[in-house]
């Protein structure tokens, strides 16, 4: 672990660097998504799922061939049993009963470590 933090610290602006004039480029949009579209990554098909509630744009990726589901923002579990607050209590309702139908195997949050459908049953039926 100390590694980290020393490549960290190198990491560092060097002395006289200004954040004034740095930005990051946004990338381009080349597509919208939307609820049950399918992306076809190599061979892959990976289904969007329109999950609102903590935010409005929110989605979940599904991949059905594996069961793994990827979350972003919209649930996750964290060590201290930290998990998302929805700012629309309804919609995320509704959201993790769509989640909760899936043959999931495996979920892969935005934020913290991966967990099985045990854990996501009981993230579900907990807020449910």
């Amino acid at each position: 672990a100390d590694y980290v933090a020393d490549a960290m610290l190198r990491a560092l602006p060097r002395p006289g660097y200004s954040t004034a004039g740095f930005a990051l480029r946004p990338a381009p949009l080349t597509r919208s998504l939307a609820d049950g579209d399918v992306i076809d990554i190599g061979g892959r098909q990976i289904e969007v799922i329109h999950t609102p509630g903590v935010s409005t744009g929110s989605i979940c990726l599904w991949e059905a061939a594996s069961g793994k589901l990827f979350t972003g923002d919209t649930l996750y579990h964290g060590p201290d049993g930290r998990v998302p607050r929805p700012r629309d209590q309804a919609a995320y309702r509704h959201s993790l009963k769509r989640l909760a139908g899936l043959p999931v195997t495996r979920v892969h949050p935005g934020h913290f470590a991966s967990f099985g459908c045990d854990v996501l049953d009981e993230l579900v039926h907990a807020y449910i």
